[in-house]
């Protein structure tokens, strides 16, 4: 059973619970490619927030294992229900806290990064103003040097909001409450975790599947979790991976850029 650690204020996992979380692990250590030693707690920050009971999800693991569709899937290929159940309230949890409370990080406009880029060190520069209704008037030294300073110091600032963003927990307010972002989001978790386990593809396991009632599309699995988690109420989630591939096909390169409070990224 789980002890808080007095000294670190957070509850640990004993050895069991540790083997419970094993799918927790293989997300967090598949996704983990800059190999940041922050993100590699982000299972111990989960299961201290189990332990205290700060986790609001809209069902529990009594529910999880109602749903025959989603078990018989997890069981046919061959993974532990309790492990996965824990890799579902953990992605749902990360998720919920990635744009909930947030602080949402405004990247600085591409287009000052292209024209930075373009001028490059270069003296050489000729800027003219043009006002509506008047002639057109070329800028001197100074207001070149003016206009370069402000160009640079905009960036700058930009890059370090991700410092203070870090420090600055009253920051911490951005919410949205779309929740196409939340399937994109936990979408890429779930693809680690099947990658991680080497799940094998749709076609592949058909060939070799027992049960031919058992799905076995893992999208069409993912899409089954994110009806669970009530994340949408269309039951076309229940039946076929189609509405889900249209969001993912949507929103995936347009996700807030945000940082959690409670894990960070």
């Amino acid at each position: 059973m789980s002890i808080k650690n007095d000294e670190f204020g957070y509850y640990e996992p004993d050895e069991q619970e540790e083997r419970d979380l094993e799918y927790v692990y293989a997300i967090v250590n598949s996704w983990n490619e800059l190999d940041n030693d922050a993100i590699y707690s982000f299972p111990l920050r989960f299961w201290d927030r189990v332990c205290e009971g700060k986790i609001k999800a809209p069902f529990t693991k009594e529910m999880f294992l109602q749903e025959t569709d989603i078990i018989a899937t997890i069981k046919g290929f061959g993974l532990d229900v309790n492990k996965f159940w824990w890799a579902v309230l953990f992605v749902y949890d990360w998720t919920i806290e990635k744009f909930t409370k947030c602080f949402s990080l405004e990247p600085p406009p591409e287009s000052i990064r292209r024209m930075l880029d373009y001028i490059g060190e270069s003296r050489d520069i000729e800027i003219t103003f043009r006002v509506k209704g008047k002639n057109s008037r070329k800028a001197d030294q100074y207001v070149k040097t003016a206009v370069m300073y402000g160009l640079r110091k905009t960036l700058k600032e930009s890059k370090d909001k991700s410092f203070l963003r870090v420090i600055d927990y009253s920051t911490y307010t951005t919410t949205y409450s779309n929740a196409s972002y939340y399937m994109c989001f936990a979408a890429e978790k779930f693809r680690y975790l099947f990658g991680a386990l080497k799940l094998p593809n749709r076609r592949t396991a058909n060939e070799h599947r027992f049960d031919k009632d058992v799905s076995y599309n893992k999208m069409l699995l993912i899409s089954r979790l994110f009806y669970f988690m009530r994340w949408t109420r269309n039951k076309n989630f229940k039946d076929n991976d189609e509405s889900l591939k249209g969001v993912l096909k949507a929103y995936a390169n347009k996700l807030p850029n945000t940082e959690s409070a409670i894990y960070g990224y």
